[in-house]
This record gives structure tokens, C-alpha cells and sequence, in this order.
């Protein structure tokens, strides 16, 4: 848990300072804590600790259970006699909304002439699949990523879930949803998205428009596919209105004929029928009587107004008013945005206006590195800037390029494959392993290099090259993947990209350190200097490629800002070099 590994990391910071102690008496004071903890961890303290946490988090409700795989967290919350199923913080469904499980499954199954075979990906426990085993079809292929979520269900929802999944009809697989679109055989006349917003990555990549195209590879010819977004009733504001746009467009460039029916789950149905098109509310009406299925929401008194023409039109009028910038793509997630600006308009739409803001501008950012060279390169050739000035441009640069690189790479990892939490471990050791290796080399070779500014200016373009190749190289990968699933050898070789990177910023910063010093007494002061650079730098990465780069500019360009940056601290350090070496 936890609570186990923060006492393990206190223990072994522990240890360290008992032995950087130049004292026995002071040595003491660390190993007497040290002991205290043993004590309280075998006396199961950390169990103690995460009850109070989790208890913490999730304040003013009841929390029925919680527990840990190799896909994350789940936690199954109620209130007032209804369940919350949560993953990794995320709302995955909840129960006792028996009008979105009527909707969310009843909707495409009706919408369709004569479903047989059913694929349903995510969130059966909520209702759906009961609802959908109430029509005559023959198969129903659920989908669930991780087991644990049937196993809380099964704790929560015992006698349900046991009744559902003991159908004949349903077969229950555990994979990526992503992944079994890609390699299943079979073919289905109806597939229903049950899913959360796309709020992460992970989500995102199944509104992606290659993940549509995969869908649209596994339907009938008059096959139906269903999926929604949680909006207002009767009214978008304009972050939401963009999140419809962009989904709605999205699967447009893959099916010609969309239903939208506007609600507080606002539901997209598409397909290559055209009959699709015509489908209304009188139309599901009469073949819901046909089936003799028997509903409480999907009424003569209810749909009309679900499915009224008018509020359909407004929520389109609305959409196309929206400005979007481009589909939701694998490596430009949009809508990932828009979900996340749709989402904090809910709590603080201060906040959204200024990301929605920063979004709409961050096309020019690509030019601001360019605009700090043209102004770099004024002062240096007025003589107005330190000799050095540009080698610390080049570690704030590195530091930045280092942490967009991860945040890409990390997120392509996602996009990929699907699952992350286990094998972020390898990404991050790989690019430390990287960082390591780069500067014990580098540190070596420091006292005999004769020419260390001709070996920086070389490390800088290959801080240059670098971005260029991971855009290749995640380019290539996305291409790969829409034909099959990517084998293991290439899940491996992605450990390999951030070593690279990790080479190149760890032979970097010793080496400007020693390019940096004039005498020993500012060993101290260069080096928190760099360090604290470098760190801005990375601060900087994180937060901008996470939030803004990636979701704006896609991966192809974050890694050309990335370049961007790198090319004027190359193009600086030149400039300075060739100074440095004019005769006076």
C-alpha cells in the first residue's frame, strides 16, 4: 500500500543519515527513529495509517471496498443505498440509475433492425448488461480491463452480478478494450462504449478516430456502435459544446449516419445504414413493443421528448458554433481537452476559461523559441549577456525537453498498449538507468577533454536530433498498431527511447558544470545554479506538455517545440563559442 512504501522510503532515509553522522551520539537519534518505525510497521501501524487515509479521501461517503492491480485502484463508494464504482480516482459507473442503464442499452439495441450479437466494453455491473440480456439476442461479449472490478461487483452487488455473469449468452473477457476490437474474429451487430469521459489518456484513446475505424472493422454491414458524454440536460455551455463537437465530428470521418439524443448522458449512435437516419422516437417505440421487452424510462411518455427534434437541433446548432481544432486523433487527443475543460467548468470555471484560453493561443507557441533566439542572439552580439549566459539556456532547455520526452513517450505507452501502471516502473528506470550512465561517463572523461566546448555543442544537437526521431518513431509505432496489436518486442523497445534521452541529459550537466567553473570556491554556487535550471526546465515540461502540448499540438508537434527550444540553445552556444575563439 501506500502507507508500506512511504515507511519503507522513511526507514531507508533513516539508515543514510545514521551513516552520514559523524557522531555516535547524533548517529542515535536516527536509529532510535529507525527502530520506532520496525515497531509500528510489524505492529501493522500502516494498515492503521491507510484506513485513515482512505477514510480521508473519501469523507461523507461509505466506503465498501478498495484494492489494488497492475491497472490501478478501485474503490466502491455509497450513498443512500446507491454504489459508486470508482478507477484510479475516476467515476467508472455507479448503480440505481436504472434510467441511464435503460437508456445507454436499450437505445442502439432498438435503434438497430435485428441485433443478435452484442459487444459491450466496460461497466456491465451499472445495469447495462441486464438490460441488454432482457432483448432476445444470442451473445453478449463483455469486456472488462480489470478483474478487480468484478470482484469489488461481486462484494458490492453479489446477487447480481453472479446472475448476470452466470448467463449462458454473456462471456466475460478481461482485456483492453482497445486490444480485443483489434484481435477478435468475430462480428457484431451492436457495440455499446459503456465509458467514463475521456479524462485521461487511457479513456481518451477509445474516442479516438483510429479506435473508430477498428470498431467499424469488427460490425456488421448495418452494424451500430453507441457511446455518450456526460452534459447538460438541455443546455451546453461552451467548453461542453466543444467536447460534443469534436467526439461527434470524430465519428463522423468514420461513419456516415449519427443520431444524437441530448440529455444529461448525451448518446451518440452512428452507423454505415442509412436507415439509421431516419430512426425516431416512434420508430424504437414500435419495435420496443415488438420485442415485448419491458422498460420504466423508454416510454411513449418519456422518449418523444428525449429524441425531439428541436432540442436535437439545438444541441447541433450549438456544437457547429463551436471552435475546434482539429478531430480527436491517437496522437492529438482533443478531446481529452475538452473533457477536462468541459469537466472544471463544474467546479471552478475561472479555471477553464483560462486552460480554454491558453489552448486556443498555444499554436503560436511554437514560435516563441524563436523569438527568445532572435532576442538572445541581439544581446550577444551587443555584448550585453554573460559569456555563459548560453550553456544555462541549454541545461533550462535539456531540462524541458527531458520532461516533455517522458510526458510523450509515457503517453504513446498509453495510447499503444493501454495499460500503464505496471510498466511505469521500466519507463522511468530506464530513463534514470540513462541519466546515470550518461553522467558517470561524461564525469570520467571531464579532466582529460581538451575541447569540452566542441563536446557540448555536439550533445546539444543531439538534444536537436533527438525529438526528430521520437516523433518517427511514434509515428511509425501508430501506424503499426492500427493493422494488429503491437508484439512485446516493441512494448520492450519503448524502455529503450527514454534511455536515450536520459544519455544525453546526464553527459550534459557535468559537462556544464566544468565549462561553468572559474575556480573551486564556486563549485557550490555553479552547481545549485545549473541544478536549479535544469529543474525549472523540467517543472516547466511536465506541466505544459501534460496539459496544454499534447492535447493542442499533438505529440508530432510537442516534439517540434521541444526541437524548437533545443535549436536556439544550439544555435546560441554556437554563436557564443565562436566568440569565445575570435581573437582579440
Amino acid at each position: 500500500t501506500p502507507t508500506q512504501t512511504s515507511f519503507v522510503l522513511a526507514g531507508v532515509n533513516l539508515i543514510a543519515s545514521s551513516l552520514t553522522a559523524r557522531s555516535v551520539r547524533i548517529r542515535m537519534l536516527p536509529l532510535a527513529l529507525l527502530t520506532g518505525y520496525i515497531t509500528a510497521f510489524l505492529l501493522g501501524a500502516t494498515g492503521k495509517f491507510e484506513e485513515i487515509a482512505l477514510a480521508r479521501r473519501w469523507r461523507g461517503f461509505r466506503l465498501e471496498y478498495s484494492g489494488s492491480s497492475v491497472y490501478g485502484n478501485v474503490a466502491v463508494i455509497s450513498v443512500n443505498g446507491e454504489k459508486a464504482f470508482y478507477e484510479n480516482g475516476l467515476l467508472s459507473f455507479s448503480t440505481g440509475d436504472d434510467r441511464f442503464a435503460e437508456e445507454t442499452a436499450h437505445l442502439p439495441l432498438l435503434a438497430h433492425t435485428n441485433p443478435r450479437r452484442v459487444l459491450l466494453i466496460g461497466g456491465g455491473p451499472s445495469g447495462v448488461l441486464r438490460e441488454i440480456l432482457k432483448h432476445p439476442v444470442e451473445s453478449v461479449t463483455y469486456v472488462e480491463l480489470d478483474p478487480l472490478i468484478i470482484d469489488a461487483a461481486r462484494r458490492a452487488l453479489p446477487e447480481a452480478t453472479d446472475a448476470l455473469v452466470r448467463d449462458n449468452r454473456v462471456n466475460l473477457i478481461f482485456d483492453d478494450g482497445r486490444r480485443f476490437v483489434k484481435t477478435t474474429h468475430e462480428r457484431y451487430d451492436v457495440v455499446i462504449l459503456n465509458l467514463p469521459d475521456p479524462l485521461t489518456a487511457l479513456v481518451n484513446r477509445l474516442y479516438s478516430q483510429e479506435f473508430f475505424q477498428e470498431v467499424d472493422g469488427i460490425l456488421e454491414a448495418n452494424g451500430t456502435v453507441s457511446t455518450g458524454l456526460s452534459l447538460a440536460e438541455n443546455f451546453l455551455n461552451p467548453e461542453q459544446q466543444q467536447l460534443l463537437a469534436c467526439i461527434h465530428l470524430t465519428i463522423g470521418s468514420v461513419f456516415e449516419n449519427i443520431i444524437l439524443i441530448p440529455g444529461r448522458y448525451t448518446i451518440l449512435l452512428a452507423s454505415h445504414d442509412p436507415d439509421l437516419a431516419t430512426t425516431s422516437a416512434e420508430t424504437v417505440l414500435d419495435r420496443l413493443a415488438d420485442s415485448g421487452v419491458s422498460t420504466d424510462y423508454i416510454t411513449e411518455g418519456y422518449l418523444p421528448f428525449r429524441m425531439d427534434e428541436e432540442r436535437v437541433t439545438f444541441f447541433l446548432s450549438g456544437m457547429r458554433q463551436s471552435r475546434i481544432r482539429g478531430l480527436n486523433t491517437d496522437l492529438r487527443p482533443g478531446g481529452y481537452l475538452y473533457a477536462t475543460t468541459a469537466w472544471l467548468t463544474r467546479l471552478d470555471s475561472k479555471s477553464a476559461r483560462i486552460i480554454g484560453g491558453a489552448s486556443a493561443i498555444s499554436q503560436l507557441w511554437v514560435l516563441l523559441p524563436f523569438l527568445l533566439l532572435f532576442g538572445a542572439v541581439l544581446c550577444l552580439v551587443l555584448r550585453k549577456v554573460d559569456s555563459y549566459a548560453p550553456i544555462s539556456a541549454a541545461v533550462l532547455t535539456t531540462g524541458f525537453s527531458e520532461m516533455v520526452f517522458q510526458v510523450v513517450v509515457i503517453y504513446s505507452f498509453q495510447v499503444f498498449f493501454g495499460y500503464l501502471y505496471y510498466r511505469l516502473g521500466l519507463l522511468l528506470t530506464s530513463f534514470m538507468v540513462g541519466l546515470a550512465a550518461g553522467g558517470y561517463v561524461m564525469t570520467r572523461r571531464s579532466g582529460s577533454l581538451h575541447e569540452p566546448d566542441r563536446l557540448f555543442l555536439k550533445i546539444q544537437l543531439g538534444m536537436c536530433a533527438y525529438p526528430i526521431l521520437l516523433a518517427a518513431i511514434m509515428l511509425f509505432v501508430s501506424r503499426l498498431s492500427r493493422s494488429s496489436p503491437l508484439p512485446v518486442q516493441v512494448q520492450m523497445g519503448f524502455a529503450l527511447v527514454p534511455a536515450v534521452a536520459g544519455i544525453l541529459g546526464g553527459a550534459q550537466f557535468p559537462l556544464a558544470a566544468r565549462m561553468r567553473l572559474r575556480n573551486r570556491n564556486s563549485t557550490g554556487r555553479v552547481a545549485g545554479h545549473l541544478y536549479g535550471i535544469d529543474l525549472l526546465g523540467s517543472c516547466l515540461g511536465a506541466i505544459l506538455a501534460s496539459t496544454l502540448l499534447i492535447p493542442t499540438l499533438g505529440v508530432l508537434g510537442t516534439c517540434f517545440v521541444a526541437f524548437a527550444g533545443n535549436f536556439s540553445s544550439l544555435v546560441l552556444v554556437a554563436l557564443s563559442n565562436a566568440r569565445r575563439r575570435r581573437p582579440r
